[in-house]
Formats: structure tokens, sequence, C-alpha cells
């Protein structure tokens, strides 16, 4: 929308973004709006870190390699970043994408307000709640793949730390005709499908994540 372009120009303009030195000093590009790919990379992010130890780390961590394989397309497709991305898995832990660059760090932290570290008080970014159905829909997926629960007994849904991030999901799926339960907490919150919109979920989601998708 004009309002997502000119929020995100009005950033570029007035914030002088250094590239750093050594290891920080790789290149990329901001997106001058919010893309579906973004959007989605944001959604996603509920399931990774951005992270400063002197070098601007962002990371996404899941079990399956094959999504993480997405991700890193969708963020040298978005950044045309000029270094590499990396997949790590060390033992006792979940596989993790992983990439050090300072331009693409200040995009997420800056424009999208992702906290570094703990995201417990990270709702949904103002540009998501400003943006369009289709953009929403990409966020929201992006949401499932990282933190989307696909229980055995058949009940689908989402889990998050921060509370209004569910509450506003819940609204969002609301304008689309797709009903939830009410908010649950057991030390996270939990926001789970009403089954009988289970389908008409599976059918709205814009999901990358095989390993999640094919047990819906």
């Amino acid at each position: 929308s004009g309002v997502t372009k000119e929020h995100i120009n009005y950033i570029i303009k007035n914030f002088e973004l250094s590239s750093g030195h050594g290891g920080n000093a790789a290149k990329a590009i901001w997106p001058s709006e919010l893309t579906e790919n973004i959007s989605y990379l944001t959604g996603a992010l509920r399931d990774g870190t951005l992270a400063y130890y002197g070098k601007y780390e962002i990371s996404y961590i899941q079990k399956d390699t094959r999504w993480l394989k997405i991700l890193k397309n969708m963020l040298k497709q978005e950044f045309k970043h000029n270094n590499k991305s990396r997949i790590v898995h060390y033992k006792g832990t979940s596989p993790k994408l992983t990439i050090s660059n300072r331009v693409i760090f200040e995009f997420f932290k800056r424009i999208i307000n992702v906290p570094i570290g703990n995201k417990k008080e990270w709702s949904t970014p103002q540009l998501i709640k400003n943006s369009n159905k289709k953009l929403k829909r990409h966020y929201i997926s992006g949401f499932f793949d990282a933190d989307g629960i696909v229980k055995s007994d058949g009940d689908v849904g989402l889990c998050q730390a921060n509370k209004e991030s569910l509450e506003d999901i819940q609204k969002m799926l609301k304008t689309e005709g797709i009903l939830c339960n009410p908010i649950r907490k057991n030390r996270i919150y939990y926001l789970y499908l009403k089954r009988r919109y289970k389908q008409k979920f599976v059918k709205y989601l814009y999901s990358s994540n095989l390993h999640k998708y094919e047990r819906l």
C-alpha cells in the first residue's frame, strides 16, 4: 500500500546506515516496499532471532532443512546480499539458517521492529497491521510455518510467547471467515482453530514448510 511504501521510504531517508567493517561490510539492499516474501519472512521470524554478537546475525530455526533452504532463497531474492548464508546443525539442537549482514539486520530491526534476542514483547508489526489482506495472509503463513501446531488429534493452531500477536491473527482470520477458539495459556499462549474451519484455513495458507503442511 502507499502508506507502507511512504513509511519505509521515510525511514530510509532519515536513517544513515553504514555496512560496518570486516565481516559486517557485506552489502545488501533494502526493499522499497513490503512484499509478499518480506511479510512471510517476518512471520517466520517467530521461530528466528536477531542477535548482536559483533556480527549482526539473523537466524531461523526449524527441524526441516527443506524449509530453511526456501527461507535462504527468499532472503537472497529480496535483499540481494553479497555474502553467504549457511545452515548449521549442531548435535542436540535443531538446524539453523544464519546470515551475518548488518543491512538485513537493520531492516528487520528498524523497519519491521523485530526486537534483538527475546521476542516475548514483540507484537504484530505496524506495517503488517497496515497492509492489505494478501500481505497479511503471507505473514500468517510464515507465522504458522514457524510456530504452527498440528496435533495428532486433528487440532491445528499457533503458539507464541506474546499474546497480542495471537489476538491480532485471530482478528485477521475472522475477517476471512475463519474462526478460532479463545486463546489459552500453558507457559506460553495457544490459539487453536475451531475444527470446522480447519480445511478453510489450510486453503488460506501459503505454506512453504512441507513438514507441517503434509501433516494438515
